[in-house]
């Protein structure tokens, strides 16, 4: 038995929609190879604009300490080529710009004291064009970066321990409390250690009438340029013989 009618593989009855597709696709692909060879040529013009990039700081005098938090990047105005540029801001392993302390103008570890000091960065376009090798350095912002110097101290002091008993608790008479060690070694800027008489230790809970207990608790923050060593000590609390 034949089949009435049967559907053909195309339809004969819209024949220009298939070619207006084809058409369609061709100018997409035009278009976007259009955009692609004016992005390659435009790379090739020159481009100013800013970017960020990490600095590393050389030369800090070892009886110095700076108070102040320096800038761990800085930004830069730069003229270069498109592909310069792009492959700068793709990099995301930059070598850190130099900055050498030795630039200041008077000679920190020769100082006795704390002082401050400015260092304009304006001297430093030819050393940071020479770093980014591509780029040319047009402005550096911030435009001066400022230090504060103080005299790096180290001394004992003593260590006290903390304990936060809850209600009805108390360390009984006759326990006895031991700290090993009994002082640690600080070293920091002599303005803070100089007023710096003893360091805590984290607070520790009492929670049970006369008990005996041994553990290593870690000290106070004081400050964050005050580094104790060791970071931490044994705390001992037990019944005298």
């Amino acid at each position: 038995m034949e089949e009435a009618s049967s559907l053909p593989a195309t339809d004969p009855a819209n024949p220009g929609k298939s070619r207006r597709r084809k058409q369609f696709t061709i100018l997409l692909a035009c278009v976007l190879v259009a955009t692609l060879l004016w992005f390659l040529r435009a790379l090739e013009n020159d481009f100013t604009t800013r970017v960020d990039h990490p600095v590393r700081y050389i030369n800090l005098p070892d009886k110095m300490i700076t108070m102040n938090p320096l800038p761990q990047k800085i930004s830069l105005e730069v003229k270069g080529l498109g592909f310069s540029v792009l492959k700068h801001n793709w990099n995301f392993s930059k070598t850190p710009l130099i900055i050498d302390i030795n630039k200041l103008k008077s000679v920190p570890a020769r100082r006795k004291k704390g002082f401050i000091e400015y260092l304009p960065l304006n001297q430093y376009f030819n050393d940071f064009s020479t770093q980014l090798k591509d780029l040319k350095v047009m402005a550096i912002f911030p435009d001066t970066l400022m230090f504060r110097f103080a005299i790096k101290k180290a001394r004992k002091i003593q260590v006290f321990p903390v304990f936060i008993y809850e209600s009805g608790t108390s360390i009984i008479p006759d326990s006895i409390i031991r700290i090993n060690p009994t002082s640690v070694e600080v070293e920091g800027p002599d303005l803070i250690l100089d007023t710096l008489r003893s360091i805590r230790t984290l607070p520790i809970k009492i929670s049970r009438q006369g008990v005996s207990f041994s553990r290593s608790l870690g000290l106070e923050d004081v400050h964050v340029l005050v580094k104790p060593t060791p970071a931490k000590v044994t705390v001992s609390i037990g019944k005298k013989n």
